[in-house]
C-alpha cells in the first residue's frame, strides 16, 4: 500500500468520526448568565439627564449610589426606568421646576413678589370710590392672580394638573400685559403651545370669541375668553403640541412624523401630563441618546 493511499484513508476515517451524530443534552436550571453590554457610562448618562430634565439638578452622591445599583441590577430594564421617573415625579422638586419652567417660557421668569405687589395694588383701586365703575373688574384681576400665586401650593396638593398650571400663566393680567390685545393673545397661545401660527380662520374666529361674540375654535362653538380656554387645552391639536414640544425639549429634534402620531394617540388615550412624559423619557431613544 502506497503512502498515498495510506494518508487518504485516514483522511476518510477522519471525516467519517466528523460525521458522527450528537445528541443535545439540555441541563436542568441552567440559568444563562446576565448580559453585561450595557455600560455604566450609559446608566450614569441616563439618571443624570433624567435628574436634570425633571428636578432641575443633578443627583446627590448618595443619590446617584442607588439610583445606579438599581438600574444595573436591572441592566436598564423599561420597567426600571419608568419606577425612576415617577420616583423623580413623586418628589416636590418635581412640581416646583415644573411651574420654574412654565414661568420661564410664560410669563418671563416672573417672580411671586411682583404677583404680591399688584394684588395689593389692585385691592387698594378697589377701596377706592372713584373706581368703583370697575371695581368688578378690578376684582377679576385679583382673582386670576390670586390664581396665578396659589400654583405651587395646588401643584402640591395636587389640586391643579400641569395643564392647569400653563392655563392659569396665561390666564392672567401679566400675560395680558405681554402679549397685549386680542389678536397677539390668540397667536401667542398658538405659537407656546402649538407650536404654530393659527391659519387665517383660526385667527378670526379665536378673536370673535375671546372678544365676547359667537365663534368656533376647532369645531367647538363658544362666545367668551374663557370658553376659548376651555376648548383649547381640551383639544387634540393642545395633546399633539404638548407632544412635540416635550419631545423636542428632550431629544432636541422634532419628532417624525409617525413618532408624533403615536405620541399624540398615547396622550390622548392617557390624558395626564406625567403619563406622556414617561413614555419619552422611558424610550429607548431618549435612554440611549
Amino acid at each position: 500500500m502506497s503512502r498515498n493511499i495510506v494518508y487518504a484513508f485516514a483522511f476518510i476515517l477522519v471525516v467519517l468520526a466528523s460525521c458522527k451524530k450528537t445528541e443535545e443534552v439540555i441541563v436542568p436550571n441552567n440559568t444563562a448568565p446576565p448580559d453585561n453590554t450595557i455600560s455604566n457610562e450609559s446608566i450614569e448618562s441616563y439618571y443624570n439627564r433624567l435628574y436634570i430634565t425633571l428636578l432641575g439638578r443633578k443627583p446627590t452622591p448618595t443619590e446617584a449610589d442607588s439610583v445606579k445599583t438599581l438600574l444595573t441590577a436591572a441592566q436598564l430594564s423599561l420597567s426600571s426606568r419608568q419606577n425612576l421617573i415617577q420616583g423623580l415625579q413623586n418628589k416636590p422638586e418635581y412640581l416646583a421646576s415644573l411651574y420654574t419652567i412654565a414661568r420661564a417660557d410664560l410669563l418671563n421668569a416672573l417672580d411671586t413678589s411682583q404677583i404680591t405687589l399688584f394684588i395689593a395694588i389692585f385691592n387698594q383701586q378697589i377701596a377706592v370710590p372713584s373706581y368703583s365703575n370697575v371695581a368688578a373688574l378690578l376684582q377679576v384681576e385679583v382673582n386670576r392672580l390670586v390664581a396665578l400665586r396659589n400654583i405651587p401650593a395646588d401643584l402640591a396638593n395636587h389640586s391643579l394638573t400641569p395643564e392647569g398650571m400653563e392655563r392659569r400663566c396665561i390666564d392672567n393680567y401679566f400675560y395680558d400685559q405681554l402679549n397685549m390685545g386680542t389678536e397677539n393673545f390668540v397667536v401667542s397661545s398658538f405659537q407656546h403651545f402649538l407650536l404654530r401660527y393659527p391659519s387665517a380662520e383660526e385667527l378670526s374666529n379665536g378673536k370673535l370669541m375671546v372678544d365676547g361674540f359667537a365663534s368656533n375654535l376647532f369645531y367647538q362653538s363658544g362666545t367668551t375668553k374663557n370658553d376659548y380656554m376651555n376648548i383649547f387645552f381640551a383639544s387634540d391639536n393642545f395633546k399633539e403640541g404638548t407632544a412635540r414640544e416635550l419631545y423636542k425639549r428632550y431629544l432636541f429634534k422634532e419628532p417624525s412624523t409617525t413618532r408624533l402620531y403615536d405620541l399624540t394617540q398615547y396622550y390622548k388615550q392617557h390624558p395626564n401630563y406625567q403619563d406622556l412624559q414617561r413614555e419619552i423619557l422611558s424610550s429607548d431613544e431618549y435612554t440611549f441618546y
